[in-house]
């Protein structure tokens, strides 16, 4: 829906028709329409709506009150109802601070929701972004998948720009880190000793700033001149003190290839959404684009740049999709391939995705930036509107159990004159003042908590943060609207009491039950949901973390490979190897083997592979480049021939894992060894060895066909192995040798296994989040469970001392009054197992390797829920099963 098509929101415009006298209504809506047009302009649709919403309300003086309710509900009235909900309210203290405890919880919880999902749903949120799309590319090779890429390569922007009228501008972003897995370090002129590794460096186009909403604080924007760089505010305080300080200077930069003196030209500050590709500081694309025109200008063939393009108004991203193929037939003819049959062997797609669905929607395998998931931000705006739903269900549930106690007063009010409007009305009142006191002291225990939640799910979160333009009215009606009817049920129960039964306490205990029991059910069946819903995501962490990945990650420190060149390649090269010999000699030190990638790393492209030349048979296998000691540092299990280190003498030796060997047809990893394969469709290698598959990534996924082939000067990752308690002292030791090897390169080091591990930081936090929201939907369902066994316990007082004076032991009355919820809790959880059982069956689809469905998923969660249920009701049932049978009789 464009701007244009936007409306003012149907209810304000129902209320409003309703309200408002006929003689103004004319009046009213024009002018408040006149104003919904400006916001919309100027503000946005969102604000827009919010905003006419805000207006409608504000013409309540308007109203045409009927004279009865005016007369009714005085000033004088309306304070008496006030006072005297203060006075109930400090009278029953104990249950009142129940219901506030219930209630602010459960709007703490949403709370907590709201800001993270505000914060999830503010990644790219520029003035453009409705127009802003990131182009991706599919790369296809005889007919299968080859990959699926969040980069494109150099010259499809400028071409989409240059021949696609409804692309009015563009802009690429290179990082040699993401690139090629090389690194940028920034050093100071002035004092080479103050350096460091820089992750968020880009090459990128002058129109960078205009994509994002960089707002330029100081200096101007000169990146369409090579050797010209901006910072950003934190990044030039970090180097140079302060903003000011840095403008005009000149700082080194060096990547994977050269190095270059950029002068500081401009200092901007970063916008207040999120960005999904963090930009500390931004250097002009020419200045590389000068080093290599081919690779870095006009290229179709490295799939190493992030592109955004900007379309016009109105425009559909699919229609520029299908113009992508002859866009790339131009530039790139022999990106099509045909065989015989004149099937296309070779093929580029590629889509448009907007910039600001990136974080949760998209999911390639190389993505920048942090990945969100949509699927557990609406799961999460779900349990928040059911946690808060179910602390209202509690409030009427304890408010109707606490009406015995407060029949004798509605008795009395009746007789007084009291007219059942004003009862409701006092009552409702009561309970708006609940819900307002519990929404006050919800938002103090979110202030309170809060730097503990920011530290228990690692983001920088706050009430500020909450996006009031997406979720306000949303929120103002849920409150309204729940706070009403949780109110309004209470308040018309208890004035509805006849006054000769009220004045006796003589009210009928199956009043209101049925519905009482309904919502008890679904509150425990919302439990048993997070309960099983949070057991699966930690027992499917647990399994995929205890499996055997097929490699050895533990005590394998990984050393970034240095940056800085030196006077020649040749040097640099034997430097590296001096290096790891004298790294390999310290005595905890075993093997040291260097590679392109490690295991966390996903292998992004595919080579062609194929036993025969003659043979249409040919297959895309990825590809890794590593050193005689690589795979043996790493543990790889050889299960036929040998590693490269015993194979000295073999000229352009390849070593295959399992999945390689049956994709190529061998019959067995025995018959492999000694056979030659041929890489790119023509370079001749020698099969030296093959290795079981090994889980390369997480168990998402599923071990690929891999290869491996020899380069002793790989450079990019180093794999030391360890065999020591003194860790720190060993590293140590390591960093002075890297320092002295190679100078000016900070060593950046970690460990393989923490490494591998991170894959699944978004699940264990998930899982996490679960957790404690699974916990604050229990503590709310007891609160629940508390209510009807109290108002079970008082409705039968007066049995309970009749059983007591025939014989019935207190065992006997436990079991009696706690089988009704207990036979509820039995129901919500046989409600919870088909639902459970589908989800979680969907939810493991997502993994090649789920573990299995078993019924201690179901049953710690049924133990758990009935030894909470126990914890609960246990207290109020014993008390009247002990109660003096004199007692109870005199109940009534």
């Amino acid at each position: 829906m464009s701007r244009k098509d936007v409306k003012p929101p149907r209810l304000a415009m129902f209320i409003l028709k309703c309200i408002c006298r006929k003689a103004y209504y004319d009046e009213v809506i024009g002018d408040l329409l006149e104003v919904f047009e400006w916001r919309r302009v100027e503000k946005g649709p969102l604000r827009a709506r919010l905003g006419f919403f805000v207006d409608t309300m504000s013409a309540i003086r308007l109203m045409k009150f009927s004279s009865r309710l005016i007369t009714v509900f005085s000033k004088s009235m309306l304070l008496s109802f006030f006072k005297s909900s203060l006075r109930n309210m400090k009278r029953h203290w104990s249950y009142t601070a129940l219901n506030v405890f219930g209630l602010a919880v459960a709007m703490m919880a949403a709370l907590f929701i709201l800001e993270y999902v505000s914060y999830e749903s503010n990644f790219n949120r520029s003035d453009k972004s409705d127009r802003i799309y990131r182009v991706s590319n599919d790369y296809y090779r005889f007919g299968k998948m080859v990959y699926e890429s969040s980069m494109t390569f150099s010259g499809v922007g400028p071409a989409m720009q240059k021949d696609l009228p409804e692309v009015i501008n563009q802009t690429r972003m290179y990082n040699a880190e993401i690139g090629w897995g090389g690194a940028m370090i920034l050093t100071l002129i002035e004092n080479p000793e103050v350096n460091a590794h820089e992750k968020n460096l880009y090459f990128t186009d002058p129109a960078i700033t205009g994509f994002f909403d960089l707002e330029l604080l100081h200096g101007t924007n000169r990146l369409s001149e090579p050797n010209t760089m901006l910072m950003s505010f934190e990044l030039a305080e970090k180097y140079f003190g302060t903003a000011l300080n840095a403008l005009g200077k000149t700082i080194r930069s060096d990547d994977d290839l050269t190095t270059f003196q950029l002068e500081i030209t401009g200092i901007y500050h970063k916008p207040d959404f999120n960005l999904q590709i963090d930009m500390d500081g931004l250097i002009s694309y020419v200045t590389k684009a000068q080093t290599d025109p081919e690779r870095f200008v006009n290229n179709w063939g490295g799939n190493s740049y992030v592109t955004f393009v900007e379309v016009a108004e109105d425009v559909v991203p699919g229609e520029i999709e299908k113009k992508m193929a002859d866009l790339t037939l131009k530039y790139k003819p022999e990106y099509l391939e045909k065989d015989d049959e004149g099937n296309y062997n070779r093929i580029n797609n590629y889509y448009l995705t907007a910039i600001q669905d990136i974080h949760l929607y998209s999911d390639y395998q190389n993505e920048i930036g942090p990945k969100g998931d949509a699927l557990t931000v609406r799961l999460l705006q779900a349990i928040a509107l059911l946690i808060v739903g179910i602390a209202w269900i509690n409030f009427i549930n304890l408010t109707t159990a606490k009406s015995i106690d407060r029949a004798k007063e509605v008795g009395v009010r009746k007789v007084m004159g009291a007219k059942r409007p004003e009862l409701i009305f006092q009552f409702f009142t009561e309970a708006v003042l609940l819900n307002t006191m519990a929404l006050a002291f919800s938002i103090i225990l979110v202030i309170l908590i809060q730097p503990a939640f920011n530290e228990f799910v690692e983001l920088p979160l706050s009430l500020r943060g909450v996006d009031l333009e997406m979720f306000g009215l949303s929120i103002a009606l849920l409150f309204f609207f729940g706070t009403t009817f949780s109110a309004l049920y209470p308040a018309s129960v208890l004035a509805s009491h006849p006054v000769v039964l009220a004045l006796k306490k003589g009210l009928k205990s199956g009043r209101g039950i049925f519905i009482r029991r309904g919502l008890i059910t679904f509150q425990l069946l919302f439990s048993f949901l997070l309960v099983i819903a949070t057991l699966t995501i930690k027992s499917q962490l647990d399994f995929m973390t205890d499996q055997n990945l097929g490699f050895k990650p533990d005590q394998v420190l990984i050393v970034k490979g240095p940056t800085i060149r030196h006077a020649d390649r040749g040097s640099r090269y034997r430097k590296l190897e001096l290096f790891k010999s004298e790294v390999g000699a310290i005595p905890v030190v075993g093997r040291v083997g260097s590679s392109g990638l490690i295991p966390g790393i996903g292998i992004l492209r595919g080579v062609v592979i194929t036993t025969d030349l003659d043979s249409p048979n040919m297959f895309s296998i990825e590809r890794m480049v590593v050193d005689e000691q690589f795979l043996s540092t790493l543990g790889m299990d050889f299960i036929a021939g040998n590693d490269f280190l015993s194979s000295p003498g073999v000229e352009n030796p390849i070593i295959l894992n399992e999945s390689a060997i049956k994709l190529l047809g061998f019959s067995s990893a025995q018959e492999a060894v000694g056979r030659t394969v041929f890489e790119f469709g023509q370079e001749k290698r020698i099969v030296v060895g093959v290795i079981a598959d090994y889980h390369h990534e997480s168990l998402k996924i599923s071990r690929d066909p891999m290869y491996f082939i020899r380069n002793p000067r790989v450079n990019t990752f180093l794999a030391i192995e360890l065999s020591t308690a003194n860790l720190s002292e060993d590293i140590e030791a390591i960093e002075k040798l890297y320092v002295r090897h190679f100078p000016g390169n900070p060593m950046e080091s970690f460990f393989l296994s923490d490494f591998f591990e991170r894959q699944y930081a978004k699940s264990q936090l998930g899982g996490r989040v679960f957790t404690v929201f699974a916990v604050v939907a229990i503590l709310i369902a007891c609160l629940g469970l508390y209510g009807l066994s109290t108002f079970t316990a008082n409705q039968r007082t007066k049995e309970i001392g009749v059983r007591k004076v025939l014989g019935a032991k207190p065992s006997n009355l436990f079991f009696l009054l706690s089988k009704e919820v207990f036979v509820l809790v039995l129901i919500g959880f046989l409600l919870a197992v088909p639902v459970s059982y589908y989800g979680m069956n969907r939810w493991l689809a997502n993994f090649a390797y789920p573990m299995d469905i078993k019924p201690s998923l179901f049953l710690l969660p049924l133990a758990l829920i009935i030894l909470i249920t126990i914890l609960a009701i246990g207290k109020e049932i014993v008390r009247v099963s002990v109660l003096n049978p004199v007692k109870s009789l005199r109940h009534e």
